[in-house]
């Protein structure tokens, strides 16, 4: 990898929402997102703290909500790209950015489906965590590679 390939794989850059699009594999994991009033108004007082990763087609990987949120508000969205082997490596890197969240069972168990794994059984995902800085040298950490 080149040191240029490198500084891409970083870069934030500002997006307007209406050019990114849903990942349909969210919307079959978790459900139609809806647009919520209390993020809206964070975002709106706060701005978007932390950015979208999404693919280099625009799709979203994380930050449905936000996406939903900052469209209302006709603002930009800071957007991380990331490049994806597979779409295993894409669908993994969706649950993982998902990790956070409460869940049904219902969503664990679509979870577990989409990977073909058992659901009973906690995900082991081994992550590669690259931190960096943007230019206000506000330190995030994303997810670089997601594997079983």
């Amino acid at each position: 990898m080149t040191q240029n390939e490198t500084e891409n794989e970083t870069e934030i850059r500002l997006i307007d929402p209406l050019e990114l699009h849903p990942n349909p594999v969210n919307v079959t994991i978790y459900g139609e997102e809806e647009v919520d009033p209390e993020l809206v108004e964070s975002i709106d007082q706060q701005e978007q703290l932390d950015p979208f990763v999404i693919t280099d087609g625009n799709i979203i990987i994380s930050g449905h909500r936000r996406w939903l949120a900052l469209k209302t508000l006709g603002k930009p969205a800071k957007c991380l790209f990331m490049h994806f082997d597979t779409e295993l490596d894409m669908n993994e890197a969706i649950i993982e950015c998902n990790r956070q969240h409460e869940k049904t069972y219902s969503q664990i168990y679509n979870e577990s489906k989409l990977l073909n794994t058992d659901f009973r059984q906690p995900f082991m995902f081994h992550q590669k965590i690259h931190n960096f800085s943007s230019k206000s040298d506000d330190q995030y950490c994303f997810l670089k590679n997601v594997s079983l």
